[in-house]
């Protein structure tokens, strides 16, 4: 994570990818979602790179160590609805379900949504989304009286500082090393219009985004090349 990646769940557990001010707010609606008596959908949005995957990692860690039952859905592992479901209606307790760049489902994430919120038993669904697909990928489902959003909103002077702190705990400062803290979170700061991904790399690295595709393009053998 602190070198630009998406965060792991192990960059979460050791504390690389730091608490935002943000993740306040949203376990504030979370909870909003989770105490209402009917299923509810939570709508976790942001541009590309803003830190939805690492705020909500931390939200669903939270769960598990309060030994909460949730289920976690990302491209790695889709499972069918059904089984899905069928994982549902077994637990006896109320089940919240995240489920991690929505956007795999493409036109089977309204009526995954629907199904899975038809279900009898208790659930709450945690979908993470870029903020164009809502209206396109979720349809009449925005305007359902269960559907709570969440956008993660840009980096503030807190959220800078504990990124610049992490960084320096795992040695992954790079070219902002030498800088005194001012000028780190100045860097830092200038390159927040970017996504936080790319502005993460570019403030390490001192090079611009594009350049450094480039000349990682440069370094690698044909073959490689065709995958990059």
């Amino acid at each position: 994570f602190l070198m630009g990646s998406e965060p792991t769940w192990n960059d979460i557990r050791c504390g690389a990818a730091s608490v935002r001010n943000c993740e306040n707010d949203l376990t504030e609606k979370f909870l909003k979602c989770r105490e209402a008596k009917q299923n509810s959908i939570l709508i976790v949005t942001g541009t590309a790179g803003s830190g939805k995957s690492s705020i909500v990692k931390s939200l669903a860690l939270k769960l598990h160590e309060q030994g909460k039952h949730s289920g976690w859905i990302d491209q790695s592992h889709m499972p069918h609805p059904r089984i899905i479901k069928e994982a549902i209606e077994k637990e006896p307790t109320p089940t919240t379900i995240f489920i991690e760049d929505a956007y795999n489902y493409r036109q089977n994430l309204e009526p995954l949504i629907r199904d899975l919120c038809s279900s009898n038993k208790k659930i709450t669904l945690v979908v993470v989304l870029r903020s164009n697909g809502v209206e396109k990928l979720l349809g009449d489902i925005s305007k359902d009286t269960r559907f709570i959003e969440f956008s993660v909103p840009h980096l503030t002077d807190n959220d800078i500082d504990g990124l610049l702190d992490s960084l320096d705990k795992f040695n992954r400062l790079g070219v902002l090393k030498g800088e005194d803290r001012r000028s780190q979170h100045d860097i830092f700061k200038s390159k927040c219009g970017s996504q936080l991904l790319v502005a993460m790399i570019e403030a390490t690295s001192g090079l611009d985004f594009d350049k450094k595709c480039t000349s990682e393009y440069e370094e690698l053998t044909d073959q490689e090349k065709r995958f990059y």
